[in-house]
C-alpha cells in the first residue's frame, strides 16, 4: 500500500470504551477469535514474504 498511496492513507478506527473488564474481554475476543486474514487470500510464502490478493475474483 505504501507504493499506491505515496501521501499516506487514513484508517477509520472508532474509539472503544475500555472502562470495564467486560468491555476489555469483548474487545480482545473479537480479535483473537478469528484470523487477521483469510488463508485463501495468501498467494505464496517464500520464508520471508507473504504476498496476498486484495480483491476477490467473482
Amino acid at each position: 500500500m505504501q507504493y499506491s498511496y505515496k501521501n499516506g492513507f487514513y484508517v477509520h478506527a472508532p474509539s472503544v470504551d475500555l472502562n470495564s473488564p467486560e468491555a476489555v474481554a469483548n474487545y480482545i475476543t473479537r480479535y483473537i477469535g478469528r484470523p487477521a486474514m483469510a488463508q485463501s487470500r495468501i498467494t505464496d510464502y517464500n520464508g520471508q514474504n507473504v504476498p496476498f490478493c486484495t480483491s476477490v475474483a467473482a
